[in-house]
């Protein structure tokens, strides 16, 4: 019976479609219990996940404020609350990467099963805090309109498609320098591997490649010397004084006034700032105090090479079910996990954002170049190893493992044990975690 849901067929798929239904609702009870709280006891202005938003260029210019530019530049000409503004262009972005994520999975039959989970979505709707991923939807929107146009581009070149292609590499960057090590380095070695194919040498290929992506290494050395500064700071809030003056979004908005917010703030600070602060976070924390930290990470990213290369492992529909390529699917990864890695503890420690950064452009290169000639081969090589002994692992086969790595996978925060069970709220679990501490610790 084509098409008929399989749980009507295998009653033990009802674990599966209860967690996934029940991942679906917790995040949906998430996003509402946030709201409401975060209009209950008001927006503020310096929290980071509005201030954030709010770097123009009315300092000079700086690193991330093309955003806020475009936004400041539309508040002069028409005034308006800018947090409930910044709120819809959040979910705007959600629904639109949602949507793409979707008609992706649909087109090449892949298992929608993992989309919820927070190893791609959920932590995109439902994060830690209300809007707690920021820009991130919007971002990673821009990332796959950008291997769009390059696919494009490669089989069709021409002018008007490399204009656009930098267009938007450019707007991306300017958007959030970070998206440069999710989009751009393996979008590079693919072009370095076409020079080299067609006969020429490794150093002529890195030259036209250098040159073919040079506008986006001077708009990256641009974002590090213009990193910003405390008088940049200043000027940034006080241009939007008059928004907060006109539109205060909580009891005692006025401290917006006196109180430069998180997300601006920031800019005060230097890579090597960035590079303590991290490292000390993720690093030198430890995992329910008792397993080494560098121990879990090498888990974390084990598991997510194995759940995502064998996303269709689980599924609720049996109609047109199309097989992944684990073993070019694998090599994906690898460089993405090599190009992302800076972010990963050195550049970040917002787990939560910066896994689904690895996982989603993972599958958008995958989705537009799913072929062994995209990448060098021993990125095949070495996956197609590591697929066969998952493939001669009785354990590893099995759905129900598969599952269980899937849930208790922590990708919240590595020190933190929030990440895991996404499928109960995470202010149920916040309300316990206290508890938890004390009983997992003592």
């Amino acid at each position: 019976m084509v098409g008929v849901p399989t749980y009507f067929k295998d009653r033990r798929i009802s674990l599966y479609l209860l967690a996934f239904l029940l991942t679906i609702a917790s995040g949906c009870a998430t996003w509402i219990y946030q709201v409401v709280g975060a209009f209950d006891k008001g927006i503020q202005y310096y929290d980071i996940v509005i201030s954030d938003w709010m770097i123009n260029y009315q300092g000079g210019f700086v690193r991330r404020g093309l955003v806020g530019e475009l936004l400041y530049q539309i508040y002069e000409i028409r005034p308006y609350c800018l947090p409930y503004v910044i709120i819809v262009l959040y979910h705007i972005g959600f629904a639109a990467l949602t949507l793409t994520l979707i008609r992706m999975f649909r087109r090449r039959g892949w298992s929608c099963y993992l989309l919820p989970f927070p190893i791609l979505l959920f932590y995109n709707f439902a994060g830690p805090g209300f809007l707690s991923c920021r820009r991130d939807s919007i971002v990673l929107c821009l990332t796959c309109a950008i291997f769009y146009c390059y696919r494009n581009m490669v089989r069709r070149p021409a002018i008007w498609g490399y204009v656009c292609l930098m267009a938007l590499s450019v707007l991306i960057v300017l958007t959030h320098e970070a998206s440069f090590f999710f989009t751009f380095p393996i979008l590079m070695l693919h072009t370095l591997m076409r020079w080299y194919r067609t006969g020429l040498g490794v150093v002529m290929s890195a030259g036209k490649t250098f040159l073919f992506w040079f506008p986006i290494f001077v708009v990256m050395v641009l974002v590090y010397v213009f990193n910003g500064n405390e008088d940049v700071t200043k000027v940034i809030w006080a241009s939007w004084n008059d928004c907060m003056q006109r539109y205060p979004t909580s009891r005692g908005a006025e401290m917006g006034l006196n109180e430069i917010g998180v997300g601006v703030r920031f800019l005060e600070k230097d890579i090597w700032y960035a590079l303590s602060l991290h490292t000390g976070i993720v690093w030198k924390s430890p995992f329910l105090r008792v397993i080494p930290i560098a121990i879990v990470n090498v888990y974390v990213f084990a598991a997510l090479f194995y759940l995502l290369t064998r996303l269709n492992t689980i599924s609720l529909f049996t109609s047109k079910s199309v097989s992944v390529n684990s073993t070019i699917l694998g090599g994906v990864f690898m460089i993405q996990f090599a190009a992302v890695f800076p972010l990963f503890g050195f550049l970040s420690c917002d787990m939560w954002r910066t896994i689904p950064y690895l996982t989603i452009s993972t599958l958008f290169f995958y989705y537009f170049f799913d072929d062994t000639t995209a990448l060098p081969r021993f990125c095949y090589s070495l996956s197609g190893r590591i697929q066969c002994g998952i493939d001669k692992s009785r354990f590893l086969t099995k759905r129900i493992v598969y599952f269980m790595v899937l849930v208790t996978l922590p990708v919240f925060m590595i020190s933190d044990v929030n990440g895991m069970f996404p499928f109960i709220p995470y202010h149920v679990k916040e309300h316990f975690r206290e508890y938890l501490s004390m009983l997992l610790w003592s």
